[in-house]
This record gives C-alpha cells, sequence and structure tokens, in this order.
C-alpha cells in the first residue's frame, strides 16, 4: 500500500496512548448477548472503554453505555455497514454520522495489516478530510507485522488461533494499559443461557453466524 501524503497527515507522530495507564478498562464487543443486560452505567463508570467498528450506541446506552476512548475500525466496517457509502447521500451522510460521534476518541484503523481493505482506508482518509473531522479525531494504525507479533504472543501463552481477531486487538491493547479488564459482548453462542435466540450484533437484526476467527480460540 502506498501511503499518500492525506495518509501521513492522520498517522500519528508517536502512539496517543504513550505513558498513559489505567485502573479498570472496559472492552466492549458487539454480541447480542449485551441487549437487556444493563450493563451501561457500569461500562461508563471505567476508566478507559474501548469499542469495536463503529457500534451504533445511540438508543442502546441503558445496556452498553455511552463513553468511548478508543473505536476500532475495521477497513470492512464500510462496505459491509455502509453499502451503498460511494453512490447513494443516505449511506455516505450516516457514515460521516457514525464518524462524527466519534467525537476526540482515538479510531484505531488497522490499516496496514491486510492488503485488501486498501481501498476502503483510502474512503476513510478522504471522508476525514473532506470534512475536517481531523480536528476532532485522531488516528491510530498499528504497524503492518502486528498481527503475526500478536500471533506469537497467544501462541506462546498456549492459545490456538487462526488469525487476531478485532478482539484479540482490543484486548491485547488493554492489557498493556490497564490493571483490571472488564470484558461485554463477546459470547460465541447462539442462544443465551435462557435458550433465546442471539443477535450477531445488539445493534441489527442479523443472526448469530459462525466464524472460525472468533470460535477458534
Amino acid at each position: 500500500m502506498n501511503v499518500t501524503e492525506d495518509l501521513l497527515k492522520l498517522i500519528p507522530r508517536k502512539s496517543p496512548l504513550m505513558d498513559q495507564h489505567f485502573n479498570t478498562c472496559a472492552v466492549v464487543g458487539n454480541s447480542g448477548i449485551v441487549l437487556n443486560s444493563n450493563c451501561g452505567q457500569e461500562i461508563d463508570s471505567m476508566d478507559f472503554v474501548i469499542r469495536c467498528n463503529l457500534p451504533q450506541i445511540e438508543g442502546y446506552e441503558k445496556d452498553v453505555g455511552s463513553k468511548a476512548n478508543l473505536t476500532t475500525m475495521n477497513p470492512s466496517v464500510i462496505p459491509q455497514n455502509f453499502k451503498k457509502w460511494n453512490k447513494t447521500k443516505k449511506d455516505h451522510d450516516r457514515l460521516i454520522r457514525h464518524l462524527r460521534h466519534v467525537g476526540d476518541q482515538i479510531v484505531y484503523v488497522p490499516a496496514f495489516t491486510s492488503a485488501s481493505g486498501e481501498q476502503y482506508v483510502r474512503a476513510f482518509v478522504q471522508i476525514v478530510l473532506q470534512h475536517k473531522l481531523q480536528l476532532r479525531i485522531r488516528t491510530a494504525f498499528p504497524p503492518a507485522g502486528l498481527n503475526n507479533l500478536m500471533q506469537s504472543i497467544w501462541t506462546n501463552s498456549g492459545f490456538e488461533i487462526l488469525r487476531p481477531s478485532t478482539g484479540v486487538h482490543m484486548y491485547t491493547l488493554a492489557a498493556t494499559i490497564c490493571d483490571q479488564i472488564h470484558m461485554y459482548g463477546f459470547y460465541p453462542f447462539t442462544e443465551d443461557s435462557n435458550g433465546r435466540a442471539l443477535r450477531y450484533h445488539y445493534y441489527d437484526r442479523k443472526k448469530m453466524i459462525s466464524n472460525r476467527t472468533h470460535s477458534d480460540y
């Protein structure tokens, strides 16, 4: 991937979390298990909150809270959740609205861990600069070799993983800056303990699907 001048403008000179440490951290996934959990107040009480892939929070604050300090954004988030972002004004405006809600959080974009997402990384950069979102958004782009390093760390610890998922990235990051890690919204089963069918994401109606990346560890 060629690093353009526009992308270079968003790459921080140093880690936005350098020399920072927190007592309590919440790592919040998007599984339907958090619906009706009433975990929102507990999540918001944490010192640092990490969220996954530009989730919809509005309307779900009772269960997932509203506080966020770092949010991940896989390049695949754009085509999967804003399918016509470059064709219809509705999807384009919705994507911009989600990015504006990020506010002054850190946006964690694994731009260099896979070549397949290059066009969407470029779209993200274009939108951030075009709408002057860089005045409010701090971005972090993990280096190209991070997946291999992270996989080695977990393998040496006795875990077998296909490749590091976003959840693994989130937890590993939290482990470097947090004394206590509290996890929400990570659940590998299609039903809860009462036999209730779960959504794949708490904010949509997609059914739970099998995903090797998420289930192999």
